[in-house]
């Protein structure tokens, strides 16, 4: 089944948007992650289809324009638990371990596209022998690297000169 978002994406990005800055911030302080904003996003998104949800294991999840800036691990599954965290909040406003995160309820996968779900689900299974997983070696940026003045991209709109970086990068100790 098909279920329509109860309110235009108009009136929905506002709420993506302030969720997402409680996790993010943007000031010195750790910012304190809106649970009831979440409640509300989760119950909103989901509607009709929370009830057939909750029967669920796992899910995948297409987020797609400002949904795709909010992992939907932390919407509130619970109007309980959103309570039980706002009496609590006044005594540890960090503490979050009685909250019905979605991720604390099932597994959650994230598929780029609705095609590219159904071209993966098309594939035929892997004839590799063994199970594969990959590593990399850390390689600090040369010192002679003349990066000056270069801007690179390390996250959603955060722009840091390629020298900090490659600085940092030579602060990086190795994992034994």
């Amino acid at each position: 089944r098909i279920y329509r978002v109860a309110r235009p994406a108009v009136e929905v990005d506002p709420l993506i948007k302030s969720v997402r800055a409680t996790i993010t911030g943007g000031d010195d302080k750790v910012p304190i992650f809106s649970v009831a904003g979440a409640n509300a996003l989760y119950k909103l998104l989901m509607g009709p289809a929370a009830s057939r949800i909750s029967g669920y294991s796992s899910m995948v999840i297409d987020g797609s324009g400002v949904l795709d800036t909010l992992p939907v691990g932390v919407l509130v599954t619970d109007d309980a638990s959103t309570a039980a965290f706002a009496k609590s909040r006044r005594k540890d406003p960090y503490n979050y371990t009685g909250v019905g995160f979605l991720a604390r309820k099932m597994s959650l996968s994230t598929a780029l596209s609705p095609r590219s779900l159904i071209v993966s689900r098309n594939l035929a299974p892997s004839k590799a022998p063994y199970p594969f997983i990959g590593f990399a070696q850390h390689q600090p940026m040369p010192l002679e690297a003349n990066v000056s003045g270069t801007m690179v991209s390390i996250g959603t709109s955060c722009e840091v000169e390629l020298s900090k970086v490659a600085e940092l990068s030579r602060m990086v100790q190795p994992i034994d």
